[in-house]
């Protein structure tokens, strides 16, 4: 059976703008995505924040580019739509920080086995175990046997 991942903005970003040094697992995270070995998804409440980033604060020069963007990203992660139900879940959490509880309820409806992100403490409070990239991939190794490693195309 593939694992089941919900991916945080600071792996998303990380991999959209090159930010090192955490650009290499992050870019081998959505390799895994592209490739179907591992079923990655993002929520639509994340989509936003992220064309914030990648426009430079929403510049409309850059639209064509955020265009392009979710274009490529949309081959390597599944979109889960963010409800009403998600929105109330979150507006009544106990959760200090938005982002990550939206994240979180988009991690319980697609019953992901995990949440990928650099931000392990903010999601404390989670039901889903959360990972970051390193602890994932050697997670993969012990427990599955998997070592996956980028290979120049």
């Amino acid at each position: 059976m593939i694992m089941r991942a919900v991916v945080g903005n600071n792996v998303l970003i990380d991999y959209l703008i090159c930010r090192e040094p955490h650009f290499e697992k992050a870019a081998l995270l959505m390799e895994l995505g592209y490739l179907k070995e591992l079923e990655l998804w993002i929520g639509t409440s994340q989509i936003t924040d992220l064309i914030y980033v990648i426009t430079d604060g929403g510049r409309a020069s850059e639209s064509e580019y955020a265009k392009k963007v979710m274009r490529s990203l949309k081959k390597m992660v599944r979109i889960y739509a963010t409800d009403d139900e998600d929105y109330d879940a979150v507006a009544s959490s106990s959760w200090d920080d938005i982002e990550d509880a939206f994240v979180h309820q988009t991690a319980l409806k697609v019953h992901a086995d995990a949440i990928i992100t650099r931000d392990e403490c903010g999601f404390r409070l989670s039901t889903v175990k959360a990972f970051d990239c390193d602890e994932l991939f050697s997670y993969l190794e012990e427990e599955k046997g998997f070592v996956y490693e980028s290979v120049a195309l």
